[in-house]
């Protein structure tokens, strides 16, 4: 069920972050991030995990080249922000194509975001398909 879509600040923040992403704006999305070194991201994929700055953008750029764009639709956007940090959670659904293969997977997005300089800036941000536990655990 898709609910309000909220209209403060920090939800504009996350959603015009996932909108670069469909427009395959790679410097624009890489500028949410903040350029630390305890910038973290998580993907989907075991091996995707990134720490840092940099080896965020090495890996969007490389991801940017190889697929061009795709399409994060937000579903369930909730942020709390907390001074000069906010958290946010996300039902989102994913979609994007790679020559005659598609994709379109409901996912999850959370993140934490901390303002720099009096701009919100990711510093932790975590991606991931949900497994039912069915799957996961024997019996």
């Amino acid at each position: 069920m898709i609910k309000e879509i909220p209209k403060d600040e920090m939800s504009t923040v996350v959603r015009e972050w996932y909108y670069t992403a469909s427009e395959g704006q790679a410097e624009k999305f890489l500028s949410f991030f903040a350029q630390d070194p305890r910038t973290v991201y998580f993907g989907t994929d075991p091996e995707e995990q990134w720490y840092g700055y940099d080896q965020i953008k090495s890996f969007f750029t490389d991801l940017f080249r190889t697929y061009g764009k795709w399409a994060i639709m937000s579903k369930n956007l909730v942020v709390h922000q907390i001074g000069d940090i906010a958290l946010f959670s996300d039902e989102v659904e994913i979609s994007a194509t790679h020559g005659a293969s598609s994709i379109a997977q409901d996912a999850r997005m959370s993140g934490a975001l901390m303002k720099q300089n009096g701009q919100w800036k990711i510093i932790q941000a975590h991606f991931s398909f949900g497994t039912p536990s069915s799957e996961l655990l024997p019996g």
